[in-house]
């Protein structure tokens, strides 16, 4: 399935190079609907609630045997809760249904800055050898890649897009770990 959306997003790719280039202005209303598009996906893209396995995936990375064993053992939802400006928000969960786990973390576990690329992890836990998979929402990577087609543009994108997405990585990674060892640590005592 991942093979068939990265194989859509290059047409698309394509297709939005030669329509910017052909259209001019027209493709502009093209990013500009992309934009609109990213704005009401990341509302969903990041609840709790809907399908567990949403996005495409970015990346990957195998899980430590006692990550594998938390997840598998986990009974029910984990989530937390944060101060904002407007009270308390959901700031991370672990969501399980049918053995595949849905992970979001936010703010409080990592950088303050570092909105720029949303993450979520995913994990079949159905699969021989279940990893975590960092995927993204479509229409960011739409946007990004229409972004990417400025030559001028190009090499700042290269430069926040690896920030970003290394900052989403570890925000997840150190959400998951703390997950694990709190659990570990309350079964020692």
């Amino acid at each position: 399935m991942d093979d068939i959306l990265n194989q859509i997003i290059g047409y698309i790719y394509v297709f939005l190079f030669f329509f910017q280039t052909i259209c001019g202005g027209v493709g502009s209303i093209a990013v500009v609907a992309i934009v609109v598009w990213y704005i009401i996906d990341l509302k969903t893209f990041r609840s709790f609630d809907g399908d567990i396995r949403r996005g495409i995936k970015i990346s990957s990375k195998s899980l430590s045997d006692q990550q594998k064993q938390y997840l598998e053992n986990l009974s029910g939802d984990v989530v937390e809760y944060g101060e904002t400006l407007f009270g308390k928000d959901m700031s991370a969960f672990i969501r399980k249904q049918n053995g595949e786990v849905l992970i979001y973390a936010k703010q409080s576990y990592g950088f303050r800055w570092r909105r720029s690329w949303p993450l979520v992890g995913y994990i079949n836990l159905a699969t021989f050898n279940p990893v975590l998979e960092f995927r993204s929402s479509l229409p960011f990577v739409l946007f990004l890649i229409s972004l990417a087609l400025s030559i001028f543009l190009l090499p700042f994108i290269i430069v926040i897009g690896v920030i970003g997405f290394s900052m989403e990585i570890q925000t997840i990674e150190k959400f998951l770990q703390n997950k694990v060892e709190s659990t570990a640590s309350q079964k020692a005592s």
